[in-house]
């Protein structure tokens, strides 16, 4: 089994198809404050409110603005309703699951002001958004209230959410939480550049795109490493292809199995693989990644096998 993969029994296929119009967030059981549950509750309800005004704030602004706001907005809750399905798949108690959700619901909040001040998402020709929503975060004093170890816990996973990899020396159950968001994210993203590809309109082409030349072509490099299951630099990216190679490529950076199924129930994968030029090395590398998609997709083992012990909140099944 590959070091750092959380191979899980998924949930209940039925609790999954729950409604997600609004941020599911879970309470302990236990109470973690110098509180009562109640006022842990309106702590929780307030945090959600908070974001949703400070999103709405962004959404009054010019058109170009206005349309990135909307889109990260509706990410982040589209991220959380991924969370959501990812902890009922391990059955996560709390606190970790109270953690999770939090870290859901900040985990892009550097994106708004990113793109008013810089007019892009893109981290290299502007700030890094994850360094920026921790900025955010400590500007509204948005965790005070929260015990300083699950504060940690929330700023570290939404510090490497994006990050190109996560260090080899977290705790386990920082390195859970920190799998979660990025399973969480990726999901959604595969679904907002699948249907920008399928159906692209040009304000969104503005913000989705990075100026890179629509070429019929794929990188060598990027072929490769994506044949490999390596990680790809993103100074090698020549093309939109390479940058749509990239996004199949994703798939073995997955963690869970209910991440592989809600990848193939989507059905994003193959959206945008549809996307690519037809040449014998672009197919050889989605044929791999789609294997592997199936693969993981069925695979049932127990959770946490990796671990001699299960972190904190979650069962040994």
């Amino acid at each position: 089994m590959e070091k750092g993969k959380y191979w899980v029994v998924p949930a209940n296929n039925a609790q999954d198809k729950k409604s997600c119009a609004k941020i599911s967030v879970r309470f302990p059981s236990q109470k973690l404050f110098s509180q009562t549950i109640m006022d842990y509750t309106q702590t929780i309800n307030k945090l959600s409110r908070w974001f949703d005004d400070y999103a709405h704030s962004f959404e009054c602004g010019p058109q170009q603005l206005h349309e990135a706001a909307l889109l990260k907005h509706e990410h982040t809750r589209q991220v959380c309703c991924n969370m959501d399905s990812l902890c009922k798949s391990i059955s996560l108690g709390n606190p970790l699951l109270f953690t999770a959700q939090i870290t859901a619901l900040f985990h892009d909040v550097g994106r708004f002001l990113q793109y008013k001040d810089h007019n892009t998402f893109q981290d290299r020709k502007s700030v890094n958004h994850s360094q920026l929503g921790l900025k955010v975060i400590d500007e509204y004093h948005l965790l005070d209230d929260l015990p300083q170890d699950l504060s940690h816990k929330i700023r570290t996973a939404i510090l490497y959410h994006s990050a190109r990899t996560i260090p080899d020396n977290l705790a386990k159950d920082q390195d859970l939480l920190c799998r979660l968001i990025r399973d969480a994210d990726k999901l959604d993203i595969y679904s907002i550049v699948a249907s920008h590809y399928s159906n692209p309109s040009q304000v969104r082409k503005e913000i989705f795109e990075t100026g890179l030349p629509d070429l019929p072509t794929v990188t060598p490099q990027i072929c490769s490493a994506v044949a490999s299951g390596s990680t790809v630099d993103f100074s090698m990216i020549k093309c939109l292809n390479d940058f749509k190679l990239i996004q199949v490529g994703w798939v073995y950076d997955l963690n869970f199995t209910r991440s592989f199924q809600l990848l193939k129930e989507r059905g994003h994968f193959e959206q945008i693989t549809a996307q690519l030029p037809l040449i014998p090395e672009v197919i050889h590398a989605i044929e791999l990644a789609r294997r592997y998609l199936e693969k993981c997709a069925s695979q049932r083992f127990t959770a946490y096998s990796i671990y001699s012990e299960a972190p904190e909140g979650v069962p040994r099944l």
